[in-house]
């Protein structure tokens, strides 16, 4: 079940990731990997209701079809395909070594790959194995991806109140449902036992119910934006 914040960066996604599908003429399966995550990403499923036909490579630890280690480089590390776009999303905030991040990122690019790259940008501790940063601004992600011969091509944060003060203050992020009608969230976690909705419910009913009458208004606002984005693309020969 995708929480809201995700389902926002999905949409940012769909329009600017689809407008770039959009202008392509591919006369092959479009090469993409997942870099940090498994084939189960939210992203796509994105590029299945675009109509995109494609192949992925998952890149990562466990259960991943290479195995990539973010916090170090390794010199010898080089994929068979030339990926086409890379997916990198809600990793950042679980590695130490940007340097090593970033420099993995290109070693899986050829001149002309285009990146996605989301993060928070305001979150609570959660392991996933590790955490390392409640989060990055939009402008932490374009200088870094500038400062390792990406062209950022367009990048946003988005958020509400709503959302900042639940993804920081409670115990779950909240669902799309959760989002719109947040005294019945855990009603909707349809993860847990019934009674233990019940029982949550009961318990959090206040802290539900002063999320309810915060703005849901969804914007750019640096001041409650809880997600951050960027796609760019590879271009070693323009720097």
């Amino acid at each position: 079940m995708t929480n809201m914040a995700r389902q926002l960066v999905i949409e940012a996604f769909d329009q600017i990731v689809g407008e770039w599908l959009g202008d392509l003429d591919l006369r092959r399966p479009l090469e993409v990997a997942v870099v940090g995550g498994l084939a189960q990403e939210p992203e796509l499923d994105s590029l299945v209701r675009l109509g995109v036909d494609f192949e992925v490579t998952t890149l990562g630890l466990e259960g991943t079809d290479l195995l990539l280690e973010l916090n170090a480089v390794n010199p010898k590390f080089s994929p068979e395909k030339r990926f086409d776009l890379l997916l990198c999303s809600q990793v950042l905030e679980h590695v130490w070594n940007h340097e090593a991040f970033f420099t993995n990122l290109t070693m899986l690019c050829s001149e002309g790959t285009r990146l996605w790259l989301a993060a928070p940008k305001a979150n609570r501790p959660h392991a996933s194995p590790d955490f390392y940063s409640a989060g990055f601004t939009q402008s932490y992600l374009t200088l870094n991806l500038e400062n390792y011969q990406f062209r950022v091509v367009e990048s946003g944060e988005v958020g509400s109140r709503r959302l900042y003060e639940s993804a920081l203050l409670s115990r779950t992020w909240l669902s799309v449902k959760a989002y719109r009608f947040p005294i019945a969230a855990y009603i909707f976690d349809d993860s847990r036992p019934v009674l233990t909705r019940l029982l949550l419910s009961i318990g959090k009913f206040p802290q539900n119910l002063r999320f309810t009458f915060l703005s849901g208004s969804c914007s750019s606002d640096p001041r409650w934006a809880t997600e951050s984005w960027a796609l760019a693309v590879y271009e070693p020969s323009n720097n």
